[in-house]
């Protein structure tokens, strides 16, 4: 009877009958929302890793990779409080980029009533599309942002600003519908099923 699945920011590893499952559900024609990073920050040590959760290979076959990439958005960085007690300082943080209004699609109703939002270490998307399979870009980074595979650590200090010619514009929320592939054939399937 569930209609609507929503998969909030996994890291652990979903076993092949989990993933089973969730393909299934969405080859019935249920609904799926995935908050997905391609890499996983450490928050304690500024440490970051790729996601290794295994649904990024599944969400794949649907026409929505999760690149693993930390986007860092220099054009419209989120400002936030570093310290601690009387020694802090608020300053730009290009890895939670601000997405503004106009970046933001308007027209499909989930983002459109939506003026601006923050998103904390999110990775970029890479959208499909396919015959019968239809992709819409919800919302994109600034285009002076630019897609970090490789950081080693997340600190203020640690994010170095890219040559101006290798910024781009990313996008962090999109939706796909349609005519969507299973993530399994017959001889994938988990045993027991």
């Amino acid at each position: 009877g569930i209609e609507n699945l929503v998969i909030d920011g996994p890291t652990e590893q979903f076993t092949k009958d989990q993933q089973y499952a969730i393909d299934q559900f969405v080859m019935r024609g249920g609904k799926l929302f995935v908050l997905l990073d391609g890499m996983v920050v450490n928050e304690q040590y500024g440490m970051v890793s790729p996601n290794q959760s295994g649904l990024g290979d599944m969400l794949q076959n649907y026409g929505i990779t999760v690149n693993k990439d930390l986007v860092g958005d220099f054009g419209s960085p989120e400002s936030l409080q570093f310290g601690n007690g009387p020694y802090t300082v608020v300053q730009p943080y290009p890895l939670w980029p601000r997405i503004i209004a106009d970046d933001i699609n308007k027209d499909n109703p989930i983002t459109a009533p939506l003026q601006t939002f923050s998103s904390p270490w999110v990775s970029s998307l890479t959208l499909q599309p396919a015959e019968g399979r239809e992709v819409v870009e919800l919302a994109k980074t600034s285009p002076k942002s630019f897609a970090y595979t490789e950081l080693a650590s997340v600190s203020p200090e640690a994010i170095t600003q890219p040559d101006a010619s290798k910024f781009g514009q990313y996008v962090v929320a999109g939706i796909v519908s349609g005519k969507l592939n299973s993530a399994f054939t017959n001889t994938q399937k988990p045993d027991g099923v």
